[in-house]
């Protein structure tokens, strides 16, 4: 019974979520407490992917314009996947992500002296490629590009390019 409520639970909010605005390929599933908390017509959700539970696809208004999320079809994001995007965040078809997650195309400007505000950001895309693994705990900072076919460590902190087919760990991560 507790296996049909969760599939239930899924399939609501993921209606609750194209009703606001997110375009949802057909069978994808969004599980229980994702937060998409505001411009949920900037994001995309490819057919058949799957976000699992108590993750977050966070798309801010910077500079005029909201980031764009898009997510290809057939992906994978595991529990507590966080997205935080003020520019823009693709990720390619088949790709898996493990649990805890994070993928951010900002930062802020620490040249700036004293205090930091939200007008102190400095963004640059995150373009993941097609059948791309992310290990668990891993990290994707701004203006990274990681290839098609790529393997990320658990625990790797991305800064940079990753080529096509290669395998990178640490931090920052190295192929």
């Amino acid at each position: 019974m507790v296996k049909y409520t969760a599939a239930f639970v899924r399939r609501v909010n993921t209606l609750l979520l194209r009703w606001r605005g997110v375009r949802i390929g057909k069978g994808a599933l969004v599980g229980k407490l994702v937060n998409i908390p505001r411009n949920a017509g900037s994001i995309s959700i490819g057919a058949g992917t799957y976000i699992d539970d108590y993750g977050a696809l966070l798309s801010y208004t910077a500079n005029g314009h909201s980031g764009r999320i898009s997510l290809g079809n057939q992906i994978y994001g595991n529990r507590y996947l966080i997205i935080d995007c003020i520019e823009s965040v693709s990720i390619g078809d088949g790709t898996k992500i493990g649990p805890f997650v994070f993928i951010t195309d900002h930062n802020y400007n620490t040249a700036i002296p004293g205090k930091l505000d939200e007008n102190d950001l400095v963004s640059s895309p995150v373009t993941i490629g097609k059948n791309v693994w992310i290990g668990a705990h891993a990290v994707i900072m701004k203006g990274a590009t990681i290839g098609d076919s790529a393997i990320i460590a658990a625990g790797a902190v991305v800064t940079g390019a990753i080529p096509a087919g290669s395998k990178a760990k640490g931090i920052p991560a190295r192929y």
